[in-house]
């Protein structure tokens, strides 16, 4: 184009080629930052599992409660396990393989303390 300015870009030599490089170069950064988004939302839209149906319970279809912990680890209770009434699950699942799939963990039973003689 006649009468266009060319601005250099620092570190790309000072020629027209040079930002043409960090132009392309942006634009494949800024691509690939792109394709990672939409693989993490298509990654989203599959998770396993379906949502609760109320705060406390989830579909027959799907009794394993799946729960967020405050830590941020992901725990699940079977029906009949020691926490299973009193968890206010985050996702439900169909099977534990299901809540395995979704980076869940079986919730850990709590193990009986050893008793002390002074406790009499």
């Amino acid at each position: 184009m006649p009468g266009a300015t060319v601005t250099a870009v620092p570190g790309a030599g000072g020629s027209a080629q040079g930002c043409s490089r960090a132009v392309t170069q942006a634009l494949y950064f800024s691509g690939v930052l792109a394709t990672v988004l939409v693989v993490l939302l298509i990654g989203l839209a599959q998770r396993p599992g379906v949502p609760p149906d109320t705060p406390w319970s989830c579909p027959a279809s799907h009794p394993v409660k799946g729960y967020l912990m405050e830590s941020g680890r992901r725990v699940y209770h079977v029906p009949g396990s020691t926490w299973y009434e009193e968890a206010s699950p985050e996702r439900c699942y169909a099977s534990e393989a299901e809540a395995l799939r979704d980076g869940s963990r079986p919730a850990r039973t709590p193990s009986p303390r050893p008793r002390t003689d002074d406790l009499a």
